[in-house]
């Protein structure tokens, strides 16, 4: 952490890593996670803000492509699904707010992710992958700007405020989404937690 300020100025070169936990085993339950993030241009491969697991036994990462897209992916060490963006300007050089959420607790599971207060990204198609199979990632440690099983490469910008947590952290989207499968309108406004601890930071990650 940069002594001026209160977040992790990694720069692509640098990364944290915490032990891995028990805690980190979450079974068949819905998850969510949120930072604030700070991309300095779209990298020349996959990098990762967050890496939980190992891919044998189950993983969790969160990943910027060469395209600029942010991609949550969820893998229990023999299936995977994923929930990807479009080419959203999440390394433009500016803070932007980053939520996910794994619902399992609706009967159709689904991945979300938001940026800023926008969902801007669903997933409903889990495949193999049912609301019944269990995801343990406390084989592996919890891993800040880089992937957990790779040297290279390293997420190149600024993180801040990295939160989980065993619980849908959204409930209600205004004006968008009425069931899993209705995604006619992602660029929709959030409300709930989403919104308010999006709206708590904005102050302090303003350039």
């Amino acid at each position: 952490t940069h002594p001026n300020n209160g977040w992790l100025n990694l720069a692509g070169n640098e990364y944290v890593t915490a032990s891995k936990s028990s805690v980190f085993d979450f079974g068949t339950g819905s998850i969510s996670f949120d930072m604030w993030i700070k991309g300095d241009g779209n990298p020349s491969a996959d990098t990762f803000p967050l890496y939980i697991g190992t891919s044998a036994t189950g993983r969790i990462s969160i990943y910027t492509g060469t395209s600029g897209s942010m991609e949550l992916a969820l893998d229990e060490g023999t299936q995977e699904v994923k929930c990807e963006t479009s080419a959203t300007d999440w390394n433009d050089g500016d803070w932007h707010y980053l939520a996910c959420v794994v619902n399992r607790d609706n009967a159709t599971p689904f991945l979300q992710v938001f940026q800023d207060d926008k969902l801007v990204a669903q997933e409903n198609d889990f495949g193999s992958f049912t609301s019944v199979m269990t995801l343990d990632c406390s084989n592996g440690d919890v891993v800040i700007g880089l992937h957990g099983e790779s040297d290279t490469p390293k997420y190149n910008g600024a993180v801040d405020e990295v939160r989980i947590y065993n619980r849908v952290l959204v409930d209600v989207v205004d004006g968008g989404l009425a069931s899993p499968s209705d995604t006619k309108n992602l660029t929709v406004s959030t409300t709930g937690e989403i919104l308010k601890n999006y709206k708590h930071g904005k102050g302090k990650h303003k350039n």
